[in-house]
């Protein structure tokens, strides 16, 4: 038969030890008893049930050793853990829990890092790892936690990637895309917890250009300016030939900066380029020649 009795300090004081262990349950807490070891130490112990009646879990917690927690603060200690078992909690595995180091939240660098590793040897690696070590680990934010981040923060990245250099508008798109992506993998492997996503919101430029013909305005001002270099004596003749050759056939500068006179084929009026700019996936590429840029072509020394 279980011996219970209101558990008092100088009840628990005189309790004697015995052969093999025993304990003594208080009264006004069932579930708490102190048990007594043949060595004479007595420890202060929360014995229950998880829900469910006889079918559930039985669990013991050790609160502290006499004389160090006296019965009133046990009672006080086990009435506070018990009280958890009301919210579906049960107390043995919440102190473990809050027992457990804490962990550092992962930063933002360190959340790219790990997509950035997961593509490894993968091709869309490149774009955001060249943004993380050009653009993210200067960030001010870097080492910020990277559930902290807000839209408004990545906002003001990109502002200032792109504010003074219309040019890196495609590298701005780089950098949220890939905050955007590392976020959702570290998210999705439970690296940082579910959250709102700090690019919401946030345009992504492309960069791309749009082509467009130029307008007679515009090709009068590049003549006005081509005569008055070449008057004042500051272009070089093969130079003055590309710039000529440009506007008379709309071929990018390097393709003409590279091709060959054997590339000309003169009796269809072409000029035939093996090696260019999307050459791999298109073949040859043949530049259409008027009279005038074959007169231009005339001109330029060999």
């Amino acid at each position: 038969m279980t011996a219970r009795t209101k558990l008092l300090r100088t009840q628990v004081a005189k309790l004697e030890p015995q052969a093999k262990p025993f304990r003594i349950y208080d009264l006004e807490v069932p579930a708490l008893c102190v048990e007594v070891r043949p060595t004479g130490r007595k420890a202060y112990i929360l014995a229950y049930r998880l829900p469910g009646g006889r079918a559930g879990r039985y669990r013991e917690m050790r609160l502290g050793t006499h004389p160090g927690l006296v019965p009133e603060k046990a009672r006080e200690l086990a009435l506070g853990h018990l009280a958890k078992l009301v919210d579906g909690v049960d107390p043995v595995e919440a102190l473990r829990e809050a027992r457990k180091p804490a962990v550092k939240p992962l930063t933002v660098v360190e959340a790219v890092e790990k997509y950035v590793e997961a593509l490894a040897g993968r091709p869309g690696q490149k774009a955001p790892k060249s943004a993380l070590n050009v653009y993210i680990r200067p960030w001010k934010h870097a080492d910020d936690p990277a559930v902290e981040i807000r839209p408004a923060q990545v906002r003001s990245l990109l502002a200032q990637i792109t504010e003074r250099h219309t040019t890196k508008l495609r590298a701005g798109g780089h950098v949220v895309s890939a905050l955007r992506e590392a976020f959702r993998y570290c998210r999705e492997h439970d690296l940082i917890p579910k959250g709102e996503d700090p690019t919401a919101g946030v345009t992504i430029h492309t960069g791309k250009r749009v082509r467009r013909i130029a307008s007679a305005e515009e090709m009068a001002q590049v003549v006005a300016a081509v005569r008055s270099e070449w008057q004042a004596g500051q272009l070089w003749p093969p130079t003055l030939g590309l710039i000529l050759l440009l506007m008379a056939t709309g071929a990018r500068p390097n393709e003409l900066r590279t091709a060959k006179r054997t590339d000309l084929d003169r009796r269809r009026g072409v000029l035939v380029l093996e090696k260019h700019k999307t050459s791999s996936t298109s073949g040859a590429r043949e530049i259409a020649l008027s009279p005038a840029a074959l007169a231009i072509l005339d001109m330029i020394p060999t």
